[in-house]
This record gives C-alpha cells, structure tokens and sequence, in this order.
C-alpha cells in the first residue's frame, strides 16, 4: 500500500519534467517568430476592419462592392491561415495568444456564419453589412432625443 503514494509521486515527477523539457525547447528564434506572426495578425485585422468600413461607405453611395468583398474574403482567408500557425505554435510550445486590440463588437457573428459560404462573396457582404449595422448604432446613439421629443411635447 506504502508504493502506491510513491509511484503517484515518482509519475508526478516524471510528468512535470517532461512537460518542462517540451517547454525548454522554445528558442528565441521561435519566440520571435510567434511575435512577428501576433503583429502580423494584428495588422491583418486592422487592414480587415478597413475594408470593411471601406464597403460600408460604397454601400451607402450604392455602388457596387463586389472587389472589395473579394478583398474582404481574401484578407479574411489569410488572418485564418496565420490564426492557425499561431495556435500550432501556442500549443506545441504552451505560448499564450494574446487578444485581438480592440475589436468592432461582433453580435452578429452567428448571423454572419449562417451565411458563411453562401457565395464567393457574401462573407464580405455580411462583414459589410455588419460594418454598417455598427455605424448606424453609433449613429443612433449620438442623436440627442431630449430635444426631438420637447418638440413633440409643444406640439
């Protein structure tokens, strides 16, 4: 019975060792790596977030947004590539993947995956309408009502 606690210690151990050994192998040319790829992301994300707003604006002008929505697609195939190279190394390597900067809310995420894959193009139509979905809030938002409804109030 006494070789039981031992041989749950001696695994303990041997687990924590080696699982300190697999950390051990992560050299400052990986680390660099999983920077460059992080900053990569990062900017990739931002240059979506652009073309997004970008979309948004031709649909307000009704014009056609067909090449920036394949701009979108591509961008966005792209951030996922990258997002997978990160997470392989995060987990072979146990790194942690920062967060995203700050990020437009996406609510409507759901919305968007029901439709994902639609066509070429419709997930740079939904990122674009949620584009515009987000500025109309803002919109929305900054109108001081107060004054709208003291009018309605004289009436």
């Amino acid at each position: 019975m006494k070789t039981i606690p031992k041989l749950i210690l001696l695994f303990t151990i041997i687990a924590a060792a080696s699982s300190s050994v697999f950390a051990a192998d992560l050299s400052t040319e990986k680390k660099a790596e999983f920077r460059k790829l992080v900053i990569k992301r990062n900017q990739m994300h931002k240059e979506l977030q652009t073309l997004d707003r970008q979309a948004a604006e031709l649909v307000k002008q009704d014009k056609d947004t067909t090449k920036l929505n394949s701009k979108q697609v591509t961008t966005q195939d792209r951030l996922d590539l990258n997002q997978l190279r990160l997470e392989t190394m995060a987990a072979r390597y146990e790194l942690d993947i920062p967060d995203l900067p700050d990020l437009n809310k996406q609510a409507d995420a759901a919305e968007a995956k029901k439709i994902y894959g639609a066509d070429a193009f419709q997930r740079g139509r939904v990122r674009t309408i949620l584009e515009l979905k987000r500025q109309t809030f803002q919109l929305l938002r900054s109108i001081d009502y107060s004054i709208i409804l003291s009018k309605l109030k004289e009436k």
